[in-house]
């Protein structure tokens, strides 16, 4: 084995340094740009950070761990805005809220915001900022609302039936009613989705003359802080406004059947209103008040039919008390059928109706109906 010589041994390790000191001298380069303004302290990012979308406002909940920082900067996007909130520790756990928007004093529109969030401490270093999106809501989500669907509602015997349709969509909450019961107490009453499942409704104290409205509620997501509502909407209700009002009548075929039977509701034959057989026979319903007559019903039969027309009036007329005098709102002629409906060409207004014809009456039901808006 060759020995080295120590002129041989000492340029082997001049060489060595060299090349040592160039690696070093070369990764001093590539890191000096970063150590121009010294080393970089970064502090902790704020935890947890939680927004809660409302009506042009958002709430931001938050926790801060890191004890050094003293602030949070949150700006966002595309609004180019930003606000910066003071933090006061009183534990490592403490939970901070911040609101933007409606009633604070920086304002926020409706749309979708990128957030970024940034902690500072009091020396002006910052954590690394990081991204939440952030949803406002207003006037384009509350215009895009719609009521629930109410498929079909009938009013009779002093109650009133709603039959609604299912949810507008997985937002609703439900619906309220606005209404005023037979003591002329108003009343709002709200019916939540759970109340809503079994679609049909009742309202057993209700003033049909009062007319009824409703509105729904729809939350835009499952944490919003506030509840978005449609425009309260009236309600058409069509009533028998002649259903047990006082009458006076011509005659009668005996006591059993007076001109009374035919507005008390009751279809069955022992409460019709029955006449003699022969003369003019006639029944005036005094109705209490002026309304919109827009429909007439008559039903006629026996035995407890008024689908057959085994019993028809064929000829007969409806007058209507305007300006002190009787005047002629529907005539009838060649009528075929037991069970008449009729909707006028033009709604009557009038506080009484009179019913004549010539021919014998067996009429379960004389029903005048107006829309009640």
């Amino acid at each position: 084995m060759k020995r080295l010589t120590y002129k041989e041994l000492l340029f082997i390790i001049t060489v060595s340094f060299a090349a040592v000191f160039a690696g070093c001298s070369d990764m001093a380069d590539k890191h000096k740009e970063w150590l121009v303004d010294g080393e970089r302290v970064y502090i902790g990012k704020i935890d947890s950070l939680k927004v809660f979308s409302g009506d042009e406002r958002v709430r931001l909940r938050f926790w801060a761990s890191d004890p050094r920082a003293k602030s949070v900067r949150f700006y966002w996007v595309p609004e180019n805005d930003s606000v910066i909130y003071p933090l006061t520790h009183t534990a490592a756990t403490d939970s901070f809220e911040l609101e933007l928007g409606r009633g604070t004093e920086k304002p926020i529109g409706e749309g979708n915001y990128t957030l970024l969030v940034t902690a500072i401490d009091n020396n002006g270093h910052y954590s690394l900022p990081f991204e939440k999106m952030m949803n406002v809501y207003g006037d384009r989500f509350r215009a895009s609302l719609t009521n629930r669907a109410i498929n079909s509602m009938t009013y009779a015997a002093g109650v009133l039936t709603l039959n609604f349709s299912g949810p507008v969509n997985d937002r609703e909450l439900g619906i309220e009613l606005f209404f005023t019961d037979n003591s002329d107490v108003q009343h709002a009453t709200r019916l939540t989705l759970a109340d809503l499942e079994t679609p049909v409704f009742e309202l057993a104290d209700f003033n049909p003359a009062k007319g009824l409205s409703y509105r729904t509620f729809f939350l835009p997501v499952p944490q919003a802080i506030d509840t978005f509502v449609t425009a309260t909407a009236a309600v058409p209700i069509e009533i028998n406004v002649a259903l047990n009002k006082p009458v006076t009548f011509s005659d009668q075929l005996n006591a059993s059947f007076p001109g009374t039977n035919a507005v008390d509701g009751n279809y069955a034959d022992a409460s019709r209103w029955v006449s003699t057989a022969s003369g003019t026979h006639w029944l005036e319903v005094d109705l209490g008040a002026e309304y919109a007559v827009e429909r007439v019903r008559i039903t006629n039969g026996a035995s407890g039919n008024y689908s057959n027309n085994a019993y028809v009036l064929a000829a007969f007329t409806i007058q209507a008390w305007q300006n002190g005098a009787w005047v002629e709102a529907l005539s009838e002629s060649d009528n075929k059928v037991s069970d008449y409906k009729k909707t006028l060409d033009t709604p009557v207004t009038t506080s009484k109706l009179r019913f004549e014809t010539t021919t014998q009456t067996r009429i379960f039901e004389f029903e005048a109906y107006t829309t009640i808006r």
